[in-house]
Protein backbone atom coordinates (compact mmCIF):
# COMPACT_ATOMS: atom_id res chain seq x y z
CA UNK A 1 0.00 0.00 0.00
CA UNK A 2 1.34 3.42 -0.96
CA UNK A 3 -0.34 6.33 0.79
CA UNK A 4 -0.09 10.00 0.03
CA UNK A 5 1.14 12.52 2.56
CA UNK A 6 -0.92 15.62 3.28
CA UNK A 7 0.71 17.60 0.47
CA UNK A 8 0.25 14.88 -2.16
CA UNK A 9 -2.83 14.29 -4.27
CA UNK A 10 -2.89 10.54 -4.82
CA UNK A 11 -2.69 7.22 -3.08
CA UNK A 12 -2.36 3.74 -4.51
CA UNK A 13 -3.21 0.25 -3.34
CA UNK A 14 -1.51 -2.68 -5.04
CA UNK A 15 -3.29 -6.03 -5.24
CA UNK A 16 -1.13 -9.17 -5.48
CA UNK A 17 -1.65 -11.71 -8.29
CA UNK A 18 -0.40 -12.50 -11.76
CA UNK A 19 -2.48 -9.50 -12.84
CA UNK A 20 -2.01 -6.47 -10.62
CA UNK A 21 -4.33 -3.47 -10.36
CA UNK A 22 -3.41 -0.18 -8.76
CA UNK A 23 -6.20 2.32 -8.08
CA UNK A 24 -5.45 6.03 -7.88
CA UNK A 25 -7.62 8.34 -5.76
CA UNK A 26 -7.03 11.94 -4.70
CA UNK A 27 -6.98 12.68 -1.00
CA UNK A 28 -10.71 13.48 -1.19
CA UNK A 29 -11.30 9.77 -2.05
CA UNK A 30 -12.76 10.53 -5.49
CA UNK A 31 -11.63 7.83 -7.92
CA UNK A 32 -9.40 9.24 -10.69
CA UNK A 33 -8.43 6.11 -12.60
CA UNK A 34 -6.50 2.89 -12.46
CA UNK A 35 -3.38 1.18 -13.74
CA UNK A 36 -3.24 -2.55 -14.44
CA UNK A 37 -0.21 -4.77 -15.03
CA UNK A 38 0.04 -8.27 -16.46
CA UNK A 39 2.95 -10.59 -15.74
CA UNK A 40 4.37 -13.71 -17.37
CA UNK A 41 5.15 -16.93 -15.46
CA UNK A 42 8.63 -15.60 -14.54
CA UNK A 43 7.20 -12.42 -12.99
CA UNK A 44 8.22 -10.07 -15.82
CA UNK A 45 5.75 -7.32 -16.63
CA UNK A 46 4.37 -7.95 -20.11
CA UNK A 47 1.26 -5.73 -20.25
CA UNK A 48 0.00 -2.40 -18.95
CA UNK A 49 -3.47 -0.96 -19.09
CA UNK A 50 -5.98 1.28 -17.36
CA UNK A 51 -7.14 4.86 -17.61
CA UNK A 52 -3.88 6.37 -16.30
CA UNK A 53 -1.42 4.48 -18.55
CA UNK A 54 0.06 6.18 -21.60
CA UNK A 55 -0.59 3.91 -24.54
CA UNK A 56 1.05 5.95 -27.29
CA UNK A 57 4.78 6.22 -27.80
CA UNK A 58 6.54 9.54 -27.87
CA UNK A 59 8.14 10.62 -31.12
CA UNK A 60 11.63 9.23 -31.76
CA UNK A 61 14.44 11.51 -30.59
CA UNK A 62 17.48 11.85 -32.85
CA UNK A 63 20.90 13.29 -32.08
CA UNK A 64 21.54 11.09 -29.05
CA UNK A 65 25.20 10.19 -28.42
CA UNK A 66 26.73 7.90 -25.78
CA UNK A 67 30.41 7.67 -24.81
CA UNK A 68 32.46 4.55 -23.99
CA UNK A 69 31.21 4.69 -20.36
CA UNK A 70 27.60 4.51 -21.63
CA UNK A 71 26.98 8.10 -20.52
CA UNK A 72 24.53 10.13 -22.58
CA UNK A 73 26.74 12.95 -23.90
CA UNK A 74 24.15 14.50 -26.24
CA UNK A 75 20.36 14.32 -26.26
CA UNK A 76 18.57 15.80 -29.24
CA UNK A 77 21.77 17.64 -30.10
CA UNK A 78 22.14 19.20 -26.61
CA UNK A 79 25.46 18.30 -24.95
CA UNK A 80 25.79 16.77 -21.47
CA UNK A 81 28.94 16.57 -19.36
CA UNK A 82 30.08 14.33 -16.49
CA UNK A 83 32.71 14.43 -13.76
CA UNK A 84 35.36 11.65 -13.46
CA UNK A 85 33.04 9.73 -11.09
CA UNK A 86 30.33 9.59 -13.75
CA UNK A 87 28.07 12.17 -12.11
CA UNK A 88 26.09 14.38 -14.48
CA UNK A 89 27.40 17.97 -14.34
CA UNK A 90 25.30 19.55 -17.07
CA UNK A 91 22.51 18.47 -19.40
CA UNK A 92 22.31 21.71 -21.36
CA UNK A 93 19.93 24.01 -19.48
CA UNK A 94 20.63 22.50 -16.02
CA UNK A 95 23.83 22.24 -13.98
CA UNK A 96 24.42 19.84 -11.09
CA UNK A 97 26.83 19.82 -8.14
CA UNK A 98 28.08 16.72 -6.33
CA UNK A 99 29.71 16.32 -2.94
CA UNK A 100 32.44 13.86 -1.90
CA UNK A 101 29.79 11.18 -1.36
CA UNK A 102 28.46 11.53 -4.94
CA UNK A 103 25.22 13.09 -3.67
CA UNK A 104 23.60 15.96 -5.55
CA UNK A 105 23.63 19.17 -3.50
CA UNK A 106 22.80 22.82 -3.86
CA UNK A 107 25.84 25.00 -3.41
CA UNK A 108 28.45 27.16 -5.08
Amino acid sequence: MVAASADKTASAKALPADSETVGICPVSSTFVGNVTYGYDADGHRIAEGGKLVRTTLLAAQSGNVYNADNELTAFGGTASSYDPDGNLLSDGPNSYNWNDYNLDYVGP
